[in-house]
């Protein structure tokens, strides 16, 4: 009998199709269900390809916000914690 390999992706679409499953699959597999954050590194460049945000020109929908708008890519949530350090917001990029 051939190795059965199971992913993350694999199961969290499994867990999309019933409440029921979701549950089985989150006492099976509860790795798969933690948030996958975006690690930056060491590096402050934040508007790379592989980055979840992009900040720049190139991505205002109109001139008036230009240079004020930060984009975040289609496959991640962000998540917000006011107050995270020395009474300033942390923002994490969590993978959907």
């Amino acid at each position: 009998m051939s190795k059965l390999e199971v992913t993350r992706e694999s199961v969290l679409a499994a867990a999309e199709t019933c409440r029921e499953a979701k549950e089985v699959l989150k006492a099976m597999f509860p790795e798969a269900f933690k948030p996958e954050y975006h690690n930056f590194g060491t590096s402050t460049q934040i508007t790379q390809i592989s980055s979840p945000v992009y900040i720049g020109f190139g991505h205002a929908q109109c001139s008036e916000h230009k240079h004020k708008v930060s984009i975040v890519d289609k496959g991640w949530d962000v998540e917000v914690v006011p107050g995270y350090y020395a009474g300033r917001t942390g923002l994490f990029f969590k993978k959907r």
